[in-house]
């Protein structure tokens, strides 16, 4: 039986080209990475998921879809008066104040990380580093959830950039101590499922260098289709009521 390598485990907060929140800054996301400490530089598998940190799911509620439909008179609609163009903001960086050696971070607190199974235990072991990150607007990052939108999957794929030397990360939110990822070889797949599955094709649309392939498993290619059929709404099984 092979000994488990030595691993690291450490938390980066990566600058994204978003400001969701409003506050003129570029919004940082928390970002989690178990990887072997070995002397060469390793590939990354990396799971963008929006669930990881958990949900306020009893805030929640599903609303009630047992009731009359209410007819709405046909409306003279063109495609392009449902196009969208989506303009991103020129943002400047955030302020770099120093720099710190990677190898020296401290561990995050200990944790229940949904998602951080044994399977990556065992990419680990076979030289992989594993790389995860819950986005914009969960626990400890900045900005706003934006379901399927542009500003998330931009987010997401700043991690990627970020482990090809193309984008800033910091030890925290405040100090602006940068930290790069000299670690990583720069060859980087996302596998994940569903939603998870979603972010991946999501972030392939981009074409960023360095994401070499994805295994999406039941992930959404097509938004509209997803929650729609025929003009009706028809979203996943058990989950009638939910609705963006």
């Amino acid at each position: 039986m092979p000994q488990p390598k030595p691993t690291k485990f450490e938390k980066v907060y990566v600058e994204t080209p978003v400001d969701t929140d409003g506050d003129g800054k570029r919004d940082l996301i928390a970002v989690y990475i178990k990887r072997p400490l070995v002397s060469h530089p390793v590939p990354a598998v990396y799971v963008a998921n929006p669930y990881m940190l958990h949900c306020n799911e009893d805030w929640y509620t599903l609303y009630d879809v047992n009731t009359n439909i209410k007819a709405y008179p046909t409306q003279d609609i063109d495609e392009k008066d449902i196009q969208y163009t989506y303009v991103p903001k020129t943002l400047e960086h955030r302020p770099i104040h120093g720099e710190v050696d990677e190898n020296r971070m401290p561990e995050p607190t200990p944790d229940q990380y949904e998602c951080i199974s044994d399977l990556y235990d065992h990419l680990i072991d076979r030289g992989y580093a594993a790389v995860f990150s819950a986005g914009l607007g969960t626990k400890g990052s900045d900005g706003l959830t934006l379901t399927g939108s542009h500003e998330e999957i931009l987010a997401f794929k700043s991690v990627i950039d970020w482990l090809n030397g193309n984008a800033l990360a910091f030890t925290n939110r405040e100090d602006g101590i940068q930290i790069k990822a000299h670690w990583c070889s720069g060859n980087v797949a996302m596998s994940a499922r569903s939603y998870l599955g979603t972010m991946a094709i999501g972030v392939a649309t981009t074409g960023v260098p360095g994401l070499k392939t994805i295994i999406p498993e039941a992930g959404i290619s097509n938004w509209y289709e997803y929650y729609r059929y025929n003009g009706l709404t028809l979203p996943a099984m058990d989950w009638q009521g939910d609705d963006l």
